[in-house]
């Protein structure tokens, strides 16, 4: 489905300066960007039943916390406890 955006200056500037089409540019980043329906589909993937072994999902685990942080101060106990006074 053709889409019409307006790309920024600097946009442009990234792509002449990376030797690659403004297109392309723009490709990479929404396939990269998180809740993209390319890594959505690659993430289902990469996380199937019986795809990786306990240590693997232990890593990916503890990976994931680093990225999905509630704050400096909210820990899930917190939350959980929150939850219990309602």
């Amino acid at each position: 489905m053709p889409v019409t955006i307006d790309i920024p200056e600097s946009v442009v500037a990234e792509a002449k300066a990376r030797g690659i089409s403004v297109e392309a540019l723009v490709r990479e980043r929404i396939e990269g960007a998180p809740g993209a329906a390319g890594s959505i589909s690659a993430t289902s993937k990469r996380f199937g039943p019986g795809t990786k072994t306990p240590e693997e999902a232990v890593e990916n685990i503890v990976e994931m916390r680093k990225r999905y942080a509630l704050g400096k101060t909210v820990t899930i106990r917190q939350l959980i406890e929150e939850e219990r006074r309602y």
